[in-house]
């Protein structure tokens, strides 16, 4: 990442603070190599994230910090290959497993009270969607869970109170509703 700092401007200079409207302020650290751009290079002031982003997207105040803790306040994208969304604008399969965890243990759905009541969390690894995202192919029924079947994401079997690559697993449905029966009869819940 190499930028200049000896450039004029008087909208843009290098230590200047910018708002945005989602992700909180932001400060100028340099302007790109090219010339011609109207790229300046940012960082977040709030997680020291650093990003590229256009002036339009400046005066906008639509420049995006990806580690931004959005989901339950706890879940942010990272930076990497994966994303929310499919190409055809759908979402993706992962986005609805890791999203779904979150709300599991940290919304006050009544649903999941016990989640809550047990101190069920997301290991801090996992609020990172891009880590999760790599994790989840090394865990056992990845496969079949990748190729469309019906699989829950399974925390209990291996060990009981947190979503974490060492305690996770895809089992069926079938299966994660027996290990749920099981628990619920022996008090586990």
């Amino acid at each position: 990442m190499k930028y200049i700092t000896n450039y004029t401007s008087k909208k843009y200079p290098v230590g200047s603070i910018h708002a945005t409207n989602d992700f909180g302020p932001f400060e100028i650290i340099g302007r790109t190599l090219d010339k011609k751009s109207d790229q300046f290079y940012v960082r977040f002031i709030s997680t020291g994230f650093i990003t590229t982003a256009r002036t339009s997207s400046i005066v906008k105040g639509m420049v995006k910090d990806y580690f931004v803790p959005t989901v339950f306040r706890r879940g942010f994208m990272g930076v990497g290959k994966y994303t929310s969304r499919n190409h055809d604008g759908s979402t993706r399969r992962e986005y609805k497993l890791w999203t779904g965890m979150f709300y599991r243990c940290y919304s006050n759905d009544k649903q999941h009270k016990n989640y809550r009541v047990r101190g069920v969390e997301v290991c801090e690894k996992w609020h990172n969607y891009q880590i999760f995202c790599e994790d989840i192919k090394h865990l056992r029924g990845y496969a079949a869970w990748k190729a469309g079947y019906n699989m829950a994401l399974d925390k209990d079997i291996n060990f009981n109170g947190t979503y974490s690559k060492e305690s996770c697993m895809f089992i069926s449905l079938a299966e994660n509703s027996r290990e749920s029966r099981i628990r619920y009869h022996s008090g586990k819940k």
